[in-house]
Parts: C-alpha cells; structure tokens; sequence
C-alpha cells in the first residue's frame, strides 16, 4: 500500500462516502446514534444495517444506496452522502425513493401496508438554499394542505450548518472531522478510530480505496479507448466522403449513405 494511499485514509471524513459506508458496516451504533439525532427520536433502535446496497432495474439506470438502516418499527431509512450539489438534486431524491420503495414492496402486498421509508440525503452545501440546517420534504394536497400519506419522507441535512449548540450541529461537526479526538459522539469517533488507528482497520480501508481508484481508472481508460475508436472510425469515413466530394465519384446521396 502506497504511502499517497495512507495519507489519504488519514484526511478522510464521514462526510466521505466511501468512509461513512465502511464506518457504519463497522460500527452499526453510529447509525442509530445519527438517526436518532436527525428523526429527533431518542429512543429510536436499529435493528439491521447494510452498506452499498443494490437496486438494480431492468428498465431503467441501476444505483447503489449508500445505507440502508431499519428500526424497531420497521421503518426503513435510507442514508445518502452527497458531496456534489448535482447529485442532490430534488428529482434524484425521488428516484432514490421509489426505487427503495419499489425493492422493498413484498410480492403481492398491499400498498397500504407498505413500510414507512425515510431518504436522508446528507449534503456538503445547502442545496436547497433557505440557509436551515435540515429540510423536511412531504407530499401534501395543495388544497387542504393536509399530508398525502404516502409513507414516503424525504430529509435533507445541510453540512454548512455545522456547529456545537444542537445535536445536530454537533453531528454535522462530527461527519466534517478527520481526527476522532475532536469528535462529540463517541460512537462516532470509536467508528473512526476504529478505521484509522489499527493496522487492519487503515489496511482495509486502504486497500478498498485502492480497488476503488484502480477500478474507476481502468472504467475510464475503457470508455477512452471506445470513444477513441469511435473518433477515429467518424473520421475515416469523413476522410472517405470528402474524397468522394472531389473526384465526384457517386452521386450526393449515394456518398451521404457512406457517411453514415
């Protein structure tokens, strides 16, 4: 393992993806310490966490949830990083929503018997721009301005708004830290300690941000080569068209079809 690799263990956050999944694998009582701080829930338990779970769909693009958590109740919450403002866009919080919904609808269940599902995504800026810490989003009738009762909330947590004087400034301080020392929540920081500061947890860490890095790598150099090539073969055929033009070989519309 590369010491640029090490180093980069060392400077991770929980705010970091890759770091919050595998902190929270590690430590499922960090979940249940952040959710119940977020749903303001002293008393909430979890009973079962999974980390990059998948939802993949025949119909549509396939995505990974970052956690997965249930409570006591079996409510089921579903906790997303997201770092880039373009990624916590309004409409990507919804299809994270219905999807998880429709993966968790048991065959022939009925949909007032569904469970209740929470999407928590947990951002870097204020996306939503009304400068609050956190944002409640539910489904309302525009007429009555009652709740529609789909079962389906969406929470959104602003990391801007990192702080000491609530719990949940005290939480976002927390997920911004890169030493476990100046962390409030001891589950938290046991989670990160836990990771950095013992050879399995840094080499673990380590060698899956190296599997990471080498993967999306070797994606991109593939997806290089095939637009390469697929450069290269437009421009021989515009090469062959433009041969055709000046020595006036075929007609216009029989040169167009080698263009294709």
């Amino acid at each position: 393992m590369s010491a640029e690799t090490l180093r980069k263990v060392q400077a991770m956050r929980l705010i970091d993806d890759i770091f919050m999944r595998f902190a929270f694998s590690m430590c499922p009582q960090s979940v249940q310490v952040a959710l119940r701080i977020i749903m303001d829930k002293p008393d909430l338990i979890v009973v079962e966490v999974q980390t990059q779970k998948d939802l993949p769909s025949i119909l549509a693009h396939s995505f990974f949830l970052d956690i997965l958590a249930k409570d006591a109740n079996s409510t089921y919450y579903d906790i997303e990083i997201q770092r880039k403002d373009d990624d916590a866009h309004p409409r990507r919080a919804t299809t994270h929503a219905s999807a998880t919904e429709t993966m968790l609808r048991q065959k022939n269940e009925k949909a007032q018997h569904a469970r209740e599902l929470v999407v928590i995504f947990i951002t870097e800026h204020d996306v939503l721009g009304a400068g609050l810490p956190i944002y409640h989003i539910e489904r309302t009738i525009m007429e009555t301005g009652q709740q529609f009762g789909d079962g389906v909330h969406i929470i959104y947590v602003n990391d801007e708004m990192a702080g000491h004087s609530t719990p949940l400034e005290r939480l976002v301080h927390d997920l911004l830290c890169t030493n476990a020392d100046d962390m409030f929540f001891p589950e938290l920081a046991h989670a990160m300690r836990r990771i950095k500061s013992t050879p399995e947890g840094v080499y673990e860490m380590g060698s899956l941000s190296e599997k990471i890095h080498r993967e999306g790598f070797a994606a991109g150099e593939a997806k290089g080569r095939a637009e390469g090539r697929a450069e290269g073969k437009a421009e021989g055929k515009l090469s062959l068209v433009r041969n055709m033009l000046k020595k006036g070989v075929l007609p216009l519309d029989k040169i167009a079809e080698y263009g294709k």
